[in-house]
């Protein structure tokens, strides 16, 4: 077949043919096999309307482009041909276009780009390709957007301390003007909205809506912001237009409540405004989008704007919500646009919530702007978010390495969904031949782009192969996609090691997740440092981990661990201290003093005839224990208003090296109770109980407690011990049980492992308390260790009535020793001692 000469280009309207045959017989598109060739004249057109007068464009207002600086499209009338050109230049070097009907559009700069500088020119005509044959086409380009020029009177300017303007043409975005800005600004033609941002003399700042009109196309609109038609001091903002608009002036009336209202306000809920969003094609929004919408003087119009050059939604591409017809809300909702507030009689507060838009959108780049306009014709800033929709696509690339098994794992970077039944591969056996992989598994992996490709780890069965590498390649629904090479490595890997104090946990991590659990069970540790040839080495392949055990505390050692001829060195760390619990053993002990107790009520005797009260009286002393906290303050508080043995009870303390943790009965302001008695040689103690006594668990724990400063729950500690041991004994009342908890928590006060057990009824027993494993890397920075006398809320009492009071003493107010006495109740019985962390 002949080349086919190229296409012809004549600017500005001279026709001008380069190097083309003169006759017949040396026609370049003889037998061309279907073939014809193009002869474009382009002649870009200076011309615009501005005002009522046709005029050409000042070079000083803009540059009308080079034909050569034009992009082509040349697209059949049937479809079923299409392709575009960046330049002439390239639409020249095509050798030829098949027969047909064509419409062919020549274009520079888009209708969608708006703004300073930025005029669109268009022409298109249609045309037929002939056979062997050369097909002129004159295309005049024109202007195809418009010009919008925001201008200010000296009246204006002398008044107002600082001015803006926006620019917005319908379905498109919002340009903002600055106040010393002489250019025009180029939008779409359609219906264009001007809003001026003006601050007064008084530093009272307003944002009006400040002009409505149809824009055409070629044209510039003259807009003037004027101030009470130039006098200076009026209440008014007047803005007039040039003769090519048919609108009377527009009135803007400055009064106090322009002013002084909250102007409209738009905020964000799930992205910053501005903010471009990557995302695939169909795709949902990862977080809840809504613009919250607020007026103080009432909503009276919020304008919608879809801005794309790939999709129109149904309603078209902007739409003021507050008048959206039925059809039109309909129509919002099945897109994705929830709308709350703005529909039927907006109020001040209204809610869009376009969350499932996002995956109604194609592939393209599409823009949502709202603007939000009250009762005073006040407009809000407006705010807008992108969302860049990907289309679907496939890109097929090899893992490095197969290690310890006949399985393979390919990464598929695939934005469509699961590859599994699309994908195959085929790999090269012994012989030379490509035979067919089996895929057995497909798992997402790790996101690798900022769009939502996935990362899908395909494992496949491989054949007994001697090839290294072996060839494979891929195939993406039949049609060879790639091939590449698989060889037989030792995968490269990372770890890191959290420390405790007689062991120390490794968390390994291969580049591949398919081989981790072969590399966990084939890795060696490296290890020195005190006893490490006595250390042992196990392997928890389901949780990723590895342990070494039989470390020494707080020392230091050095780790690496080795896979074939590949070495990971994980540096150096030290063990944690195996800290012990202050003074577990209860031997350093302080001393709870209280004197001047009645024991009980007074008893009376009636002694031939003369009736006479007695009472008694004791002491408390007890010894507590140092660094634990106890809530003898609560019970046994020395601010109680009645010193009676009946009212101040210890609940804890230390006796015979252990720890009495106990359930009491107590009262801050107890009453004592009845007097008793009867005659001379009969009764010398009072037989009652008091009528109301406070409850309370004994308890033992680390912290701080006082009745009046509160409780604080914990110590700071940062080791990680595996369990608690005590020795105990308890003697319940009824069927209650005692409760031991141990919590360590990091240092954002988080849990990192606790446990809590129950206490029966028991002699002198050693109970342990194990601890659950740690999560990875999550150090201690407090301990809390609580022992209860009782773990329910409902506590009972032993209290002593009648005989039980008997106290033993002669008729007399007489004084027993220290802790000697029976009027008091208690209930269950708590005695633990050798309580000690393990590690």
């Amino acid at each position: 077949m002949k080349p086919i000469s190229k296409g012809i280009l004549a600017v500005a309207a001279a026709a001008v043919a380069l190097g083309l045959p003169s006759c017949a017989d040396e026609n370049p598109w003889s037998g061309s096999q279907g073939l014809g060739g193009i002869k474009l004249t382009l002649a870009p057109s200076p011309d615009y309307v501005e005002g009522a007068p046709s005029t050409r464009a000042p070079e000083s207002l803009f540059a009308v482009p080079d034909a050569s600086d034009f992009s082509l499209k040349l697209e059949k009338i049937d479809g079923s041909f299409s392709k575009e050109w960046n330049s002439l230049a390239e639409f020249e070097s095509e050798e030829g276009f098949p027969a047909g009907a064509y419409t062919l559009t020549a274009f520079y700069g888009s209708i969608e780009d708006e703004g300073f500088e930025k005029p669109h020119f268009l022409g298109s005509e249609q045309l037929t390709v002939l056979e062997d044959k050369e097909t002129s086409v004159d295309i005049e380009a024109v202007l195809a957007n418009t010009l919008v020029s925001v201008e200010y009177t000296d009246a204006f300017k002398n008044y107002f301390t600082s001015w803006s303007a926006e620019v917005h043409s319908e379905g498109h975005g919002y340009n903002a003007v600055p106040g010393d800005e002489t250019r025009p600004v180029f939008v779409a033609p359609g219906s264009v909205d001007i809003a001026v941002d003006f601050t007064d003399p008084q530093n009272r700042n307003a944002k009006v809506q400040a002009a409505s009109f149809e824009a055409l196309a070629r044209h510039h609109y003259h807009v003037t912001i004027d101030v009470n038609n130039g006098n200076v001091g009026g209440a008014q903002i007047v803005i007039s237009f040039d003769d090519s608009v048919e609108e009377e002036n527009i009135f803007i009336d400055l009064t106090d409540e322009l002013f002084t209202t909250p102007s409209p306000t738009l905020t964000a809920d799930g992205f910053e405004p501005d903010q471009t969003i990557d995302l695939l094609e169909g795709a949902a929004a990862s977080a809840p989008l809504k613009f919250n919408a607020m007026a103080r003087a009432g909503i009276t119009s919020a304008v919608l704007t879809i801005a794309s050059e790939t999709f129109t939604p149904a309603f078209g591409k902007e739409i003021d919500l507050c008048k959206a017809t039925q059809a039109q809300q309909e129509q919002l909702l099945g897109l994705g646009i929830n709308v709350i507030g703005l529909y039927k009689n907006p109020g001040v507060f209204g809610v869009i919530d376009f969350t499932a838009l996002p995956s109604a959108l194609p592939a393209g780049h599409h823009t949502v702007s709202m603007i939000v306009k009250d009762k005073f014709n006040r407009v809000s800033d407006p705010m807008s978010v992108t969302f860049d929709s990907e289309a679907v696509g496939l890109s097929i690339s090899a893992e490095s390495s197969v290690f310890g098994t006949n399985e393979a794992v390919i990464n598929v970077g695939f934005n469509g969904g699961d590859p599994s039944g699309d994908v195959t591969f085929k790999m090269m056996d012994n012989l030379g031949a490509y035979v067919d992989l089996p895929v057995i598994s497909s798992v997402r992996g790790d996101n690798t782009r900022a769009l939502p490709v996935q990362n899908w780890l395909m494992t496949v069965r491989l054949q007994d192969s001697e090839r290294n590498p072996i060839p494979i390649k891929a195939y993406y629904k039949g049609v060879e996609k790639a091939s590449f090479e698989i060889k037989v490595v030792y995968p490269s890997f990372s770890c890191e090691v959290d420390p405790l104090a007689s062991k120390a946990l490794i968390k390994l991590t291969t580049d591949d997740p398919a081989v981790q659990r072969a590399v966990l069970n084939a890795v060696k540790p490296v290890l020195t440092g005190p006893g490490a040839s006595s250390a042992t080495f196990s392997r928890n392949v389901n949780e990723g981990l590895l342990t070494l055990s039989g470390l020494t505390p707080s020392s230091g050692y050095t780790l690496a661990l080795t896979l074939g001829s590949v070495r990971t060195d994980a540096g150096s760390f030290t063990t944690e201290a195996a800290a012990a619990l202050p003074n577990g053993d209860f031997s350093a002990t302080s001393q709870l003093e209280v004197t001047e107790l009645q024991i009980g009520g007074i008893f009376n005797v009636d002694a031939l005839g003369i009736k006479r009260s007695y009472k008694h009286k004791s002491s408390i002393s007890r010894a507590v224990p140092q660094g634990w906290a106890t809530l003898n303050d609560l019970t046994c508080w020395t601010g109680s208003s009645n010193y009676n043995t009946w009212f101040l009870v210890p609940s804890t303390y230390v006796e015979d090296g252990g720890c009495v943790i106990r359930s009491v009965g107590y009262h801050h302001d107890g009453t004592n109770p009845a007097g008793s008695g009867g005659n001379f040689n009969t009764k010398y103690y009072c037989e009652n109980a008091p009528a109301e006594l406070e409850r309370s668990a004994g308890e033992l724990f680390l912290g701080e407690y006082s009745f009046t400063g509160g409780r604080t729950d914990g110590i700071t500690f940062t080791s990680r011990p595996s369990s608690l041991t005590f020795d105990y004994s308890y003697s319940p009342f009824g069927g209650e049980t005692a409760q031991v908890a141990v919590a360590l928590y990091d240092a954002s006060g988080a849990v990192i492992a606790s446990k809590t057990d129950n206490l029966g009824a028991s002699g002198t027993t050693s109970h342990t308390l194990s601890l659950p494993s740690y999560p990875f890397g999550k150090k201690a920075a407090k301990i809390r260790v609580n022992f209860r006398s009782t773990a329910g809320d409902e506590i009972g009492l032993n209290i002593p009535t009648g005989s039980a009071l008997n106290e033993g003493l002669a008729l007399t107010n007489g004084t027993k020793g220290a802790n000697d006495y029976k009027a008091f109740a208690s209930g269950s019985v708590l005695t633990v001692s050798n309580v000690k962390l393990n590690y």
